[in-house]
Order: C-alpha cells, then sequence, then structure tokens
C-alpha cells in the first residue's frame, strides 16, 4: 500500500496540492482509526438493516491501511512536517487487538467469510502472525472453497454453520431489498461461486516464492475464464441453473455451474483488475515495490 502511495506521488501529475487537502486527509484518518467499535456491512455491503455488525476483515484493512500512511508525506519530497500523516498508536493497538484476537471468525454471526481472504493475504497483509494467518486460510478453504471459486460466507446459527448466500442466485428476488424470515433457507447449497479468490491465492503463491501453490490455482482459474472478442474475461461468479438445483441438493457438486458471462455483459472490473496484476506478476512485468506492502 505504501509503495502504491509513493508511485502516486512521484506522478507529474500531483494529487494533493493544499493544505486542506492535507487536513481532509489526516480527519479521514481519524475516522478509519474507530473501525474496532464502528459498525459496517463489510466487504460486500450486507447485513441486517439495523447495521450493528462488526466485521473483522474490516478492522483488518483498517490496520493495514493506519500502517500504510503512518509518517507519509502527502507532498513528497517537497513537503514539511506539516503535510505528513500520522497515525494514533493506541489507536492502531486497538484495531491490531480486536482483529487478531477472534480470527479466523469473520464477525459474532458470521463463522467465517471470504472477505479474510484478501485481508490476511495480498493486498493487505494484515496480520504478521503467521500461524494466525494460516489457520485463516485453512478455514477459508475448509467452508469455503469449491471447484468454480469460493462461496462468500458462512453465517452461524444455532450452533451451526449454514451458506445460504442468495446472491446472484437464480432463487433471489431481485426487487426485494431484505429477505424475509426464513428465505434464505432457500439458498442451501445452490451459492454462488466466485473465481477471483483464485488470483488472489495465486499472487500469494507468487509473493510467497511458492511454485506449486502458483501452479495448483493457476490450473484451477485456467478453465474458468471467458474468451470474448479474443479477450480474457474473469467472470464475476458462477451460478447453478435453475433446472439443476434439485439434481444438486440431491448430490452437492455435482453439477455444471455457469459464468456470470452467460446472464450479464459488463466485466467484473475488481477481478479483471486482479487477474491483470495476477499475469504481470507471473510474467515479471510488474515492478513489485509498489505491490509488496509487506515490507514495510
Amino acid at each position: 500500500m505504501r509503495g502504491i502511495l509513493y508511485s502516486w506521488m512521484s506522478q507529474a501529475s500531483k494529487i494533493i496540492f493544499t493544505s486542506d487537502e492535507v487536513s481532509f486527509v489526516q480527519n479521514l484518518v481519524f475516522y478509519i482509526e474507530r473501525a474496532y467499535r464502528t459498525p459496517d456491512f463489510g466487504m460486500w455491503e450486507c447485513g441486517t438493516r439495523y447495521n450493528d455488525g462488526t466485521l473483522f476483515s474490516s478492522i483488518g484493512m483498517v490496520k493495514a491501511a493506519l500502517e500504510a500512511i503512518n509518517g507519509f508525506n502527502l507532498y513528497g519530497s517537497k513537503g514539511t512536517v506539516g503535510s505528513v500523516i500520522y497515525v494514533d498508536i493506541d489507536a492502531h493497538n486497538r484495531n491490531r487487538t480486536t482483529f487478531e484476537t477472534l480470527l479466523p471468525r469473520e464477525s459474532n454471526s458470521k463463522n467465517v467469510d471470504a472477505s479474510l481472504i484478501p485481508t490476511v493475504l495480498y493486498p493487505c497483509f494484515a496480520t504478521h502472525d503467521e500461524n494466525l494467518c494460516k489457520r485463516t486460510m485453512e478455514k477459508c478453504m475448509r467452508k469455503l472453497k469449491g471447484k468454480y471459486g469460493f462461496k462468500r460466507f458462512q453465517i452461524y446459527l444455532l450452533y451451526r454453520g449454514f451458506l445460504r448466500d442468495g446472491r446472484f442466485t437464480v432463487l433471489e428476488d431481485e426487487k426485494s431489498r431484505l429477505y424475509q424470515h426464513g428465505e434464505t433457507k432457500l439458498f442451501d447449497g445452490v451459492e454462488c461461486q466466485w473465481p477471483m479468490f483464485f488470483i488472489y491465492l495465486i499472487i500469494d503463491g507468487i509473493f510467497a516464492g511458492n511454485a506449486d501453490q502458483v501452479r495448483i490455482y493457476s490450473e484451477l482459474l485456467e478453465p474458468l475464464l471467458v474468451v470474448r472478442d479474443d479477450q480474457t474475461i474473469v467472470p464475476q461468479y458462477y451460478f447453478l441453473p435453475e433446472e439443476y438445483i434439485f439434481h444438486e441438493r440431491c448430490q452437492p457438486s455435482s453439477q455444471p455451474m455457469l459464468p456470470s458471462t452467460m446472464v450479464s455483459e459488463g466485466l467484473f472490473l475488481w477481478g479483471q483488475s486482479l487477474y491483470i496484476i495476477c499475469c504481470l506478476l507471473r510474467n515479471c512485468f510488474a515492478t513489485y515495490f509498489y505491490l509488496y506492502k509487506h515490507i514495510f
């Protein structure tokens, strides 16, 4: 993250010009420092209407952001002490303690969430505890990994874990803003899978120098990519067609899933940009300095 900030500051076209803009950025830092006690909807922007959830992936991302920007001079080499951004060390420590205490859980209601993958791996590298990172990834693999990618999350209800994520499934009512009582049971066993998380694991393998990990997840990702007009496209998700749902529930993981490009013409820019970064790193075209947040 700090490498990316440095690359921005070294551009000919500057981003920050005035002291008011410096104060604005500093106030943003003061705002996110309270993430450890501020409810939010997390990476997926979903939750209860009361917005009372504390998500540890959000706290981990804030922790990483605070570490990246602390002591950073927004004017670059031409700056003074007045353009340096400061982080309250106590606030950072509270975020770190809260984040690492309850990993590998995502929240009180979510047993595990795929959003923890980019939190503990690239681009956040939010924990320096290798054992904690390993436990988190093992749990994500065990609970969420599928043939077509990772499912988004697993909720925790009555001492049991359920996936029941209806987002983009054919059974979801797109006109309804909120699920009705008991409606999530409809989605049990037919959740969509997101292939972009394979890309995160490829990038992690490149950073770690783990050639086997890069090869394994590259082989898993390759058949999931879609070629359109000679361009390689990363589907946002893979979904189960309605006619396959009954057979899938009778025999899990037995039915083929279809890419989101079958129902949507638009590009999923999040996954597409990750794929470009992955290709650049894999072919040694990228400058690692701007991506290696964990060396700072």
